[in-house]
């Protein structure tokens, strides 16, 4: 919660989009890997790569908000934004427990990971065909 208004904050400096593709790029590479140190069962390092796992979701998270903003008119802006992101983290919060608990039946504690580098893809994605902004 601490690193979100300076990861914001450094996306007025940077780049919205910057900040949020270099999170998504992180979270993709570094999620599978700070699962599998959680796996393992260690206090210690399971705080840390939780730890690993907030910070560098700070850098996508923090900036995500204004960025939603700035994609619509002021005039529509907060039903825009509202309805959209709400369906969109209502789906993907509602399924990933599903997902998380097929994957660890089917494949293994440490196919949860893969959950990680599919919803980077898929911000990835968003973010690539999304129209530019100002800060962009």
């Amino acid at each position: 919660v601490l690193v979100l208004p300076l990861t914001g904050k450094a996306s007025d400096h940077i780049g919205r989009l910057k900040t949020m593709v270099v999170g998504a790029i992180l979270v993709g590479c570094l999620g599978p890997i700070m699962i599998w140190i959680i796996s393992k069962g260690q206090t210690v390092q399971a705080f840390f790569a939780q730890l690993a796992i907030g910070i560098v979701l700070s850098l996508f998270g923090g900036p995500m908000n204004a960025w939603l903003v700035e994609k619509f008119p002021a005039k529509v802006r907060l039903t825009s934004v509202a309805l959209g992101y709400d369906l969109a983290h209502c789906t993907a919060s509602a399924f990933s427990p599903l997902i998380a608990t097929v994957l660890v039946r089917e494949y293994g504690p440490l196919a949860v990971g893969a959950i990680y580098p599919f919803f980077a893809l898929l911000a990835l994605i968003g973010m690539i065909i999304s129209r530019k902004t100002y800060r962009d």
